[in-house]
């Protein structure tokens, strides 16, 4: 495990995890309404994995765990604008029923410190389809801050979307792990 909190864990894909995380990105119904419908084919994701565990400077996942090793999501980060000192942050809840238990919000808390601490970035954005009204507060409950939308920036599903922009400076997020976890108490640290 990288990151154990209180309800969740986070943790690297393993080999054995590809073939499943293959199917369950590949599966366009499970995705919701608002993912993203791109596809990425078996052999990058192995390519992937074979070259740094999926665990590489502008680019990795995080596996999000649950009790009795039960997997529930995934975090991604990834560089989005080349010349930012930036990364976004993309989670992903795989059972939608298991929504409003607050699985993303502890595991994208946990993202957010172990990407702060492991990585020499000075921001984490978020984007987010302005419909989506329950990322955008699990987006504010994780210290995320609206910057603005990007108007008809994302065709999905047939049409041009608005996405809201949020981000959070590594100066607005705690430097400790009790920090974080205080934050996921509802602390102010």
């Amino acid at each position: 495990m990288i990151v154990q909190g209180p309800h969740v864990g986070l943790r690297a894909v393993r080999e054995r995890d590809v073939e499943m995380l293959v199917d369950r990105m590949s599966d366009l119904e499970e995705r919701g309404g608002y993912l993203p419908l791109s596809l990425r084919s078996e052999v990058s994701f192995r390519a992937e994995f074979q070259q740094n565990g999926m665990l590489g400077d502008d680019r990795g996942m995080f596996l999000v765990w649950g009790e009795g090793e039960r997997l529930l999501g995934s975090v991604s980060y990834f560089r989005s604008v080349g010349w930012f000192d930036a990364l976004e942050l993309g989670y992903r809840l795989f059972d939608l029923r298991e929504g409003r238990r607050g699985i993303m919000t502890e595991a994208l808390t946990l993202a957010t410190y172990v990407v702060f601490v492991s990585k020499e970035v000075n921001r984490l954005e978020l984007r987010i389809l302005v419909d989506n009204e329950p990322s955008r507060r699990l987006a504010e409950r994780c210290g995320y801050r609206l910057e603005g939308v990007a108007r008809a920036a994302v065709f999905h599903r047939g049409v041009h979307r608005d996405v809201a922009i949020y981000a959070i400076l590594r100066a607005e997020f705690p430097q400790t792990f009790d920090g974080a976890l205080a934050r996921l108490r509802g602390g102010t640290t």
